[in-house]
């Protein structure tokens, strides 16, 4: 038996995760790689000083690797994928809608 509950709230969660991805996919290649901006954004909301963001912020991308273990991850595949991923999986949502929707009909 098909769960519709179950395949609607998934639909729905992979959406919104859709949703969190186009202000990426907005962005340039280079703004997609510059991490450097969150540690000014940080001197900004007044979380670290403007001097400590200053010197820090040239190491962004290391701070990336060591936090987030990103060594492996080539960002030019992943900037590209991002407007692939969400036009193929827009479909993909909108044909099982169809799918669910069908079953609902029997």
């Amino acid at each position: 038996m098909v769960d519709i509950d179950l395949i609607r709230r998934k639909l729905s969660r992979l959406n919104m995760y859709l949703e969190k991805l186009k202000p990426i996919s907005e962005k340039s290649l280079k703004e997609y790689e510059d991490y450097s901006i969150s540690f000014i954004k940080a001197a900004e909301a007044g979380l670290i000083s403007r001097d400590l963001a200053e010197s820090i912020k040239g190491s962004a991308g290391m701070r990336n690797i060591l936090v987030h273990e990103y060594m492996d991850i080539d960002d030019e595949k992943v900037y590209y994928a991002i407007p692939l991923a969400i036009k193929g999986y827009k479909e993909y949502i909108k044909q099982v809608e169809e799918f669910v929707e069908k079953i609902e009909e029997q």
